[in-house]
């Protein structure tokens, strides 16, 4: 029952985090996205971030491709990463913001994206709940001001022992899994399973 509620509030003040934030620095952002009757929805301002983003990101993809060299140069053998061409959502190329937006869509609205491969970066997390022994894993992103975060549990595919085979916390990680929904008693979570893990 503890754990339940521990959880539970957990996932309380991430709601609460997120909705101070989504009222911070909106105010240029929104006026640039206005329609007619003056509304938009998250899928809006996500098209036309996504758009600013891939009209800026030419210098973003050369520097991003010398990132991708080192780490698959830091990576062994088990921690390769899988193929972009069977990512439904890649989270891994997008502005601090607009991941940020992408995965609160992701956590509010998890029906649209069960059973799709999601990949995306950010820092390892780790919790053990000391009720039920259970440890969950993580990989958590902030927003750009950093003042907010939201991240997925997942389930690396395969036998690893923790702390051994695991980065240390807040390192860097890439994460690719199958997007999917289960049920602790009355909550329901996401996660990322046979996730492939690359830190």
């Amino acid at each position: 029952m503890k754990k339940k509620t521990i959880r539970a509030l957990i996932m309380a003040s991430f709601l609460a985090i997120i909705i101070g934030c989504s009222t911070k620095d909106n105010s240029s952002n929104e006026a640039q996205s206005k329609t007619k009757n003056n509304t938009s929805s998250v899928a809006d301002v996500l098209d036309e971030q996504k758009n600013k983003e891939e009209s800026t990101d030419d210098k973003k993809d050369n520097d991003k491709k010398d990132d991708d060299k080192k780490d698959k140069n830091k990576s062994n053998d088990k921690n390769k990463s899988s193929d972009n061409k069977n990512v439904d959502v890649d989270l891994s190329t997008l502005g601090k913001n607009l991941i940020y937006a992408q995965v609160y869509s992701i956590m509010t609205k998890p029906d649209e994206y069960e059973g799709k491969i999601i990949k995306m970066k950010g820092a390892f997390s780790v919790f053990k709940d000391k009720d039920t022994k259970k440890t969950y894993y993580s990989c958590i992103i902030k927003d750009a001001t950093e003042c907010c975060s939201q991240g997925i549990e997942f389930v690396w595919k395969g036998k690893h022992k923790y702390p051994d085979d695991y980065p240390k916390e807040n390192d860097e990680i890439t994460v690719v899994g199958k997007f999917n929904t289960y049920k602790e008693g009355d909550n329901l979570y996401c996660q990322l399973v046979d996730a492939e893990l690359n830190f």
